[in-house]
C-alpha cells in the first residue's frame, strides 16, 4: 500500500507543476492584445464607428413589413446626409398603409406640426438640412428626426 501513497503523492505533486506553467504561459501571450490602445480597439469594431453614408439628400434605404407581437407593423432603413443607416419602426400598420417620406419643415410647417414641437426637436430638425423622416397612417403619424449624436429617435405627432 505504501507504493500507491508514493504514487498518489507524486502524481498530486505533479499536478500543481503543470498547473502553474499552464497558469503562467496565458498571461506572456495576453499582453500583445492588451497592449492596444481603446482608440485603436474602436476603430477596428465595425459596429462602433461605422462611416456615414454617402448620400447628398436624405433617403429611405428600405422597407419591409413586419411582424410586432402579432399586429403588423413596418420597419425602415432611413439615410441621414453623413449618418449611418438608422432603423425607424412603425407599429400597427404594414407598410403599404402608410405614407413614408422625407419632408421639410417647411412642408411641417404646412401640416401644423412644426410649432408643436419642442426646441431641441426643432434644431435636431434644422442640423439635418431641414428634412426629417416622416411617417403617417390611420394610427397617427411621427417624425424620426436624427439627434447630435446621429442617432434617430421617434417623436409622436398629435393628430
Amino acid at each position: 500500500m505504501v507504493p500507491l501513497l508514493l504514487l498518489a503523492a507524486g502524481c498530486d505533486s505533479a499536478v500543481p507543476t503543470v498547473a502553474p506553467t499552464a497558469t503562467a504561459a496565458a498571461p506572456a501571450a495576453e499582453p500583445p492584445a492588451a497592449a492596444t490602445t481603446p482608440t485603436e480597439v474602436s476603430q477596428s469594431s465595425p459596429t462602433v464607428d461605422l462611416p456615414p453614408t454617402k448620400v447628398s439628400a436624405p433617403e429611405i434605404a428600405s422597407r419591409e413589413d413586419i411582424d410586432v407581437n402579432g399586429t403588423p407593423g413596418c420597419s425602415f432603413d432611413v439615410r441621414y446626409v453623413d449618418a449611418v443607416d438608422q432603423p425607424a419602426i412603425w407599429n400597427g400598420e404594414g407598410c403599404k398603409a402608410v405614407r413614408a417620406e422625407f419632408v421639410t419643415a417647411a412642408q411641417l410647417t404646412s401640416l401644423g406640426r412644426l410649432a408643436a414641437l419642442d426646441e431641441e426637436t426643432r434644431d435636431d430638425i434644422a442640423r439635418a438640412g431641414d428634412r426629417v423622416f416622416y411617417v403617417e397612417g390611420a394610427v397617427g403619424s411621427a417624425i424620426y428626426p436624427l439627434n447630435s449624436a446621429k442617432r434617430v429617435y421617434k417623436v409622436m405627432l398629435g393628430d
